[in-house]
């Protein structure tokens, strides 16, 4: 129950800075760290999950996919 409590509060930090016109990029890398601080998780364990996420295969994928239809809707 406590978990629960605890991703609540990291969805409603996301909804709040949206709401405060925040960058979005900024709002979720904010909330990843203060959900990984909530869940007492090393603050070296957060960075390195952060930057192999950043270099994983399907993230670069994704990216690709949408810069090319970012791309082509330009044309």
């Amino acid at each position: 129950m406590v978990e629960l409590i605890k991703i609540s509060f990291v969805f409603f930090a996301i909804i709040t800075l949206t709401l405060m016109k925040v960058n979005l990029w900024i709002s979720l890398l904010g909330t990843t760290f203060l959900f990984g601080l909530l869940f007492h998780l090393p603050v070296v364990k957060i960075g390195t999950d952060l930057l192999s996420a950043t270099i994983d295969e399907k993230t670069l994928l994704l990216l690709a996919a949408l810069f090319s239809i970012l791309f082509s809707a330009t044309f």
